[in-house]
């Protein structure tokens, strides 16, 4: 998308300032299970309309880049990074839901090998033509927005 860097910045650090408020709620008002399906749901939706706005807006303009652009993509950005920010929030109280305490050190530890390992491939992929890596994002969102439905809470809570 293009837009201008300093409007993307604002637009990502407002949305992780959001984030931290409204997952503060979510913790005391949701299911935590329920609530790591809506933001992936937030993120899968957010892949979609910046697929969609960028392919209207290289239709409409070429290479130029106006402040209609520079908003929507902020606004994209943050709705996507919102629910990015608020979903690994979430994913770290769920797991206190999940496992019991002798093994929720060794739960975080997994979790955070897992997503660091995953994540050493970003940079590869963000590298890619334009559609791919907002497909991969919007792929493992869904997925991840599945698998959530499936999490079964600890009877001993």
């Amino acid at each position: 998308m293009k837009a201008n860097i300093y409007y993307l910045s604002l637009a990502t650090e407002a949305a992780e300032f959001l984030a931290s408020i409204i997952c503060l709620f979510i913790a005391h008002v949701m299911d935590l299970r329920k609530a790591l399906f809506m933001c992936c749901c937030i993120v899968f939706a957010g892949c979609i309309a910046m697929m969609i706005a960028t392919k209207i807006s290289d239709s409409d303009n070429q290479g130029e880049t106006n402040i209609q652009d520079n908003l929507l993509s902020s606004a994209l950005i943050m709705l996507t990074n919102l629910g990015v920010v608020i979903a690994f929030d979430v994913a770290y109280l769920i797991n206190a839901q999940l496992f019991p305490t002798v093994l929720l050190a060794t739960a975080y530890g997994v979790c955070n090998i897992l997503g660091r390992s995953i994540s050493i491939f970003s940079p590869i992929v963000a590298k890619l033509p334009h559609p791919i890596p907002l497909v991969a994002l919007a792929l493992f969102a869904g997925v991840s927005g599945f698998l959530s439905l499936g999490l079964i809470k600890r009877k001993d809570i």
